[in-house]
């Protein structure tokens, strides 16, 4: 038994990978391209832990904004691939032309994906996750991709 967990452990490092995507309300409102960034913390060989930021811009006369969200991922590593499925929190900050002030949710987020395992230091993952916005915000769905280092 300890030794499994030792096992475990042995596969835990840190990866930092840029992302793009966008983000598709649901009730078909206007859309934005999503670019940020995502750092995480392989824990286990399974289970992983990770924060990302990205700014949101507006496509076709929406609002600009901002996300931050902290996520646990569960993975199932097959060969150099891993599919896997994550949930989290997080800020969603809707930017509005003045006078008005911009507008701050509480967002829960749902994801999918599969990643590609570390290939030398690289690292790349393809994904989607449904964003649950509180407080009247507008639901979304953000495919994104990302490729980075894993150390």
């Amino acid at each position: 038994m300890c030794f499994i967990f030792v096992s475990q452990l042995a596969s835990a490092s840190f990866y930092v990978r840029p992302r793009a995507g966008a983000a598709v309300p649901i009730d078909g409102g206007s859309s934005s391209y999503s670019v940020g960034l995502t750092a995480g913390y392989q824990w286990l060989s399974f289970f992983s832990t990770e924060l990302s930021y990205t700014r949101l811009f507006a496509i076709n006369n929406g609002n600009d904004g901002n996300t931050v969200r902290a996520a646990g991922v569960l993975s199932t590593p097959i060969g150099i691939l891993a599919p896997y499925a994550s949930l989290g929190v997080g800020w969603v900050n809707t930017d509005l032309p003045a006078p008005f002030e911009d507008v701050n949710n509480y967002m829960t987020t749902i994801g999918a994906g599969i990643s590609l395992l570390k290939i030398a230091f690289l690292s790349a993952n393809v994904g989607a996750e449904y964003a649950i916005v509180s407080g009247g915000g507008q639901d979304f769905i953000e495919p994104y991709v990302s490729v980075g280092l894993r150390f």
